[in-house]
């Protein structure tokens, strides 16, 4: 439904997470960002200053159309002033004694495209700190940002009269933000969940009285929001359990920008090479698959030197390296650390084998890589709970293999079977282009501008 620009509405995207952050939330909301405007729909982003972050990608600002408004406000949240403490003591000059404790804490970026923040596994100290501030602020520890949000929000509808607006979370605190400014101006409100806020592995370690007052926030969100956005299937059914009477409920996927791949690159015919696009964490462990090939290696059904590992992203909260070093993978390895997406693209169409990784006890996610391995048309190794989103969807596309992460045995005999695949020049990829396009960004913010459009008519 496109429309002629004096026919354009407004909506106040509320992100906290937007680029030059990089990472895959950041890619979905700067995604519709970037197509909302095709639909009939002007988008202006009110978001945070700098902060310390995992990862910066400032390519995905160049995608965003000419003219998109984006606003920055302070904040008091941790990323943010550990940004401004880290800026104060690089201006500052600080004595000899005390930069050599500032480095410690502040580590020097700018090295490289692949350097990573404090926030990595390089500098695990301030990531206890982040998690014990999480245990105290409500709803999470990006609440400093809120009363800066709520100023800003509340100005930019003054001046530009939305007839909209759209939070996505994580942080909850951005639904926060939304629910005020609905009070405050009386215009509706469409809330994005991107993640299983429910049952992420942090809020086992709150307090029932904490967890009691998280219930209770959203359910007042379900009751007073006009739309609601889950990411999968689970999510939506999720916030219907919560709350029964919630209105429009609509699942839209996270997906892959066909402009992202439309180049060629150069494949080595010799060398069989296996990608993981993303990042590595508890959630989506490495061990099983790294486990499975040093066996097939030291067992000699796959010569090492036909075979290349490569790991496009970040490591947060396991140390990969050690992984890799531990199961003797260091000759087959290449870690390139975070590389802007479309640098990260690249990698992966030079790729024969996509890994995608999900923990036994992590069954609700469905991570973005997914859908970039959908757009590379790559065979997907998907070593996941087979009955968990990202398990039921490889299967249900035919895009690959589904194995559970505790069987070793049949990790080998699926990576052994894509190797002589290789060899032989078999393709395992079953998925048609009609099925591919349901998942193509422009589409999927064509439903959420659909969405909008009736929340505003009902």
């Amino acid at each position: 439904m496109n429309s002629t620009e004096n026919q354009k509405r407004k909506v106040l995207i509320i992100a906290y997470y937007f680029p030059p952050l990089g990472m895959g939330g950041v890619q979905r909301v700067c995604k519709f960002v970037k197509y909302l405007p095709s639909f009939g729909w002007e988008p202006v982003v009110l978001t945070v200053k700098d902060i310390e972050y995992f990862s910066q990608d400032h390519s995905l600002l160049q995608e965003l159309p000419p003219g998109i408004k984006i606003h920055r406000t302070g904040s008091f949240d941790p990323l943010r002033l550990v940004f401004l403490l880290k800026k104060l003591f690089q201006r500052k000059g600080v004595f000899d004694l005390k930069k050599k404790k500032a480095k410690r804490f502040f580590p020097r970026q700018g090295r490289g495209q692949n350097d990573i923040s404090f926030l990595s596994s390089r500098s695990r100290g301030f990531r206890p700190l982040l998690k014990f501030s999480n245990l105290f602020s409500f709803p999470d520890n990006k609440i400093g940002w809120l009363p800066f949000a709520l100023i800003k929000g509340f100005k930019l509808y003054r001046e530009e009269k939305f007839d909209l607006l759209f939070s996505t979370s994580p942080p909850l605190t951005c639904h926060l933000v939304g629910f005020f400014l609905k009070k405050i101006t009386g215009i509706k409100w469409v809330a994005d969940y991107r993640d299983p806020y429910l049952i992420y592995e942090d809020k086992k370690s709150y307090s029932s009285f904490k967890k009691f007052f998280l219930s209770s926030l959203q359910k007042l969100f379900l009751k007073n929001g006009d739309g609601f956005v889950g990411v999968n299937h689970t999510i939506a059914q999720g916030l219907k359990e919560i709350y029964p009477e919630s209105k429009r409920i609509a699942v839209i996927t996270n997906g892959y920008d066909q402009e992202d791949f439309n180049f060629k690159v150069e494949k080595s015919k010799d060398v069989f090479k296996i990608i993981y696009f993303g990042t590595f964490s508890p959630d989506c462990p490495a061990e099983p698959f790294l486990k499975a090939l040093h066996n097939l290696l030291q067992q000699g059904k796959i010569d090492k030197d036909k075979l290349r590992f490569t790991h496009v992203g970040l490591s947060i909260g396991i140390d990969i390296q050690r992984l890799i070093d531990e199961y003797g993978l260091k000759e087959v390895t290449e870690l390139k650390g975070y590389l802007p997406h479309k640098e990260g693209v690249m990698e992966l169409l030079k790729a024969d084998l996509a890994l995608l990784t999900v923990a036994e006890s992590a069954p609700v996610i469905t991570t973005g890589k997914i859908y970039e391995y959908l757009g590379a048309k790559k065979p997907i190794l998907a070593i996941v709970p087979p009955n968990g989103e990202a398990g039921r969807m490889v299967e249900s596309l035919g895009a690959g293999r589904v194995i559970s992460p505790g069987n070793i045995s049949e990790i080998e005999n699926a990576i052994l079977s894509f190797y002589r695949g290789f060899e032989s020049g078999k393709s395992f990829l079953k998925t048609g282009p009609d099925e591919l396009k349901k998942f193509e960004k422009k589409y999927l913010t064509s439903k959420l501008a659909q969405l909008f459009d009736v929340v505003l008519r009902e």
